[in-house]
């Protein structure tokens, strides 16, 4: 191997006829002026005789380059020649010497480009680097092993892809990204379960309930199973965990109202802290309101009720005169009825969709003790209640961290990451929330605190510019459409070539464009330690639910034959007595006609109708 053609302070090209070059592969050129210089592959191509060079309009086959092959002996029109084009790891000062020798590294000398953490996250493999793992210290070998879905299990001849999550107190937050089945979920799994490994708290918002860790990856070599039973705590929003309206201070109440629903306005903001008393229950703030839109534009009637109030039953009585007494408190805080109503919906969405049962201790107890805490739920209630937990685990770790800095004894709270998939319906580009606004501010300021971001998202163009701006580490997968490709390469120093590669790479490979790294590097995810419930697929469960509905008529109509149309309403009355099966005349006609159909009965027409017997 060795350089030829033209050469800058930063690219140059390489030719062998003796081996082909992996993209992103790194060589060492032996360069009289500089000494060892480490390079980068970036782009491949090779050169063979059954294709005219002469007719190629390729950006390899300049005149140039195919001179300099020429000059140093390749023989173009008799040989494959193999030529990498490669990037300078660093800027030199002058160009790179052409016909200069070019070898494979040993492991010690790129393990700094190659390895940033002996301890990180064990993600796994970095591609292209098979040259260099057979030079590899035993203890970066069989880390893990990969998953294919052609030939299962695989053992890796690749350097382990040890992700530096220590450096995300310099560097914060991680997104990942990619299109429906490319395997960025699969990669939140195995992020999550590194982070159990390490025992560093999160939380994990679970809007399709499939973060859960009990169930071995199958297949999987018994040396690499994981026991993650008392790392993580799973807990349904509503049932579980919920929020404690007694506690909420009223920023708290005002960020919850407005999450219920998009448009509010500073006139609900109005009434909401006009309204709120610290420590009141949730349905005491709801009566409050609920009293005020029913009688506020109808005060004489109420008054007139008020009146001869005692002329009513007690529990009537007690409620004119609770109505009265807040009709009177509020009838000159200026409120108008749109307003009102508007504040009614959606408190009464919050208290419908069962936030305010439970409360969020479990929640902190869980990252108090180091686990993972995933929350379950459907993604409105999730956007609803993230809102409310951010703020109060994030205040928690910055009330600790800002008391400490002044010197002042403070209730410890541990750092903590928080995880989610489908993040842009947390923090849309287009629309404002509650959950958006914490998210952008824990991206902007959480790193001071140790508070950090992993979020997943098969729309990036839809995230919002300032979020994602954040993220110092893009695991990018698999993705087709354009206007992602574009809002990602606009963050991330992704050539044009890596990003031709997204729309072709296998499930579970990505593009991983950090500042750690310095570079966009190609990685393949591990397999996963465990999987999530077994779910059936969805056209198996169709056809197991219509075997289980079916089969009991079958065989009632089966041990009754043969049946005659004439003879209709006496069968159906004598199955519905003998096996418990209820059917109309038209279900049992339409059930004989399948049976037909299926081949399992024929009818035969006579005078009064069709008789079904066995073939």
């Amino acid at each position: 191997m060795q350089i030829v053609g033209r050469t800058t302070e930063l690219y140059a090209y390489i030719a062998s006829n003796e081996r082909k070059f992996r993209i992103n592969e790194i060589l060492i050129v032996e360069d009289e002026n500089f000494g060892p210089v480490k390079v980068e592959v970036i782009e491949t191509f090779s050169f063979n005789h059954f294709i005219p060079m002469a007719s190629e309009k390729n950006k390899f086959a300049d005149s140039e380059v195919l001179e300099a092959l020429k000059q140093v002996g390749f023989e173009i029109d008799n040989e494959e020649v193999n030529v990498a084009k490669v990037r300078t790891m660093s800027e030199l000062t002058f160009p790179l010497k052409t016909s200069s020798k070019v070898r494979l590294p040993s492991f010690e000398e790129v393990k700094g480009l190659l390895i940033k953490d002996d301890k990180g996250l064990n993600l796994g493999i970095l591609r292209g680097t098979e040259g260099v793992a057979s030079t590899m210290s035993n203890e970066f070998k069989n880390l893990s092993v990969l998953y294919d879905r052609e030939h299962g299990i695989i053992e890796p001849n690749e350097v382990p892809f040890l992700f530096d999550y220590r450096s995300m107190q310099q560097y914060p937050h991680i997104g990942i990204f990619g299109g429906s089945g490319s395997g960025k979920s699969y990669a939140m799994r195995v992020m999550l379960e590194e982070l159990m490994l390490k025992r560093i708290p999160t939380i994990v918002f679970d809007p399709h309930y499939e973060m859960d860790f009990k169930d071995k990856f199958s297949s999987l070599p018994d040396k690499y199973v994981k026991d993650f039973t008392n790392r993580y705590e799973i807990f349904t929003l509503g049932e579980d965990v919920g929020i404690d309206f007694t506690e909420l201070n009223i920023n708290d109440v005002c960020n919850l109202v407005s999450s219920a629903s998009g448009g509010y306005t500073e006139n609900m903001d109005n009434i909401v802290r006009t309204l709120h008393v610290r420590n009141e229950t949730a349905e005491s703030f709801q009566k409050k309101i609920n009293a005020l839109v029913n009688n506020l534009e109808n005060k004489r009637e109420l008054e007139r009720k008020y009146e001869n109030r005692e002329q009513l039953n007690e529990q009537d009585r007690l409620k004119i005169e609770y109505e009265y007494q807040v009709v009177e408190r509020y009838k000159d805080a200026g409120f108008n009825m749109s307003g009102l109503k508007a504040v009614q919906w959606r408190f009464n969405r919050l208290v419908n969709s069962g936030l305010f049962r439970g409360n969020a201790k479990p929640i902190i107890e869980a990252l108090e003790g180091r686990k993972l805490a995933v929350i379950r739920g459907n993604m409105e209630n999730l956007k609803m209640f993230s809102s409310y937990i951010l703020n109060k685990t994030y205040n928690l770790r910055r009330t600790y961290k800002d008391e400490k800095q002044k010197g002042r004894v403070a209730n410890w709270f541990p750092p903590f990451i928080i995880a989610t998939d489908e993040a842009h319906n947390f923090a849309h580009k287009h629309f404002d929330s509650a959950s958006k606004k914490i998210l952008r501010e824990i991206s902007q300021e959480g790193r001071k605190y140790g508070v950090f971001l992993i979020l997943a998202s098969q729309r990036p163009a839809l995230l919002d510019d300032t979020i994602i701006a954040q993220l110092s580490h893009k695991f990018i997968f698999k993705t087709n459409k354009q206007q992602d490709i574009q809002s990602l390469s606009e963050e991330t120093d992704m050539t044009a070539t890596d990003q031709k590669r997204l729309i072709y790479l296998d499930s579970g490979e990505c593009l991983v464009s950090s500042t750690t790294m310095g570079r966009t590097v190609p990685v393949k995810i591990r397999a996963a330690l465990t999987q999530p419930p077994s779910s059936i697929n969805a056209f198996d469960e169709l056809e197991d639910v219509y075997e289980v509905n079916f089969n009991p008529i079958k065989e009632a109509i089966l041990k009754r034959l043969p049946i005659k149309d004439m003879d209709l309403f006496k069968i159906i009355s004598n199955i519905a007595k003998e096996d418990g099966i209820i059917m109309s005349v038209d279900q049992m006609k339409s059930t004989l006609k399948e049976l037909v159909d299926e081949g399992i009965l024929v009818a035969k027409e006579e005078i009064f109708g069709n008789t079904y017997t066995l073939p």
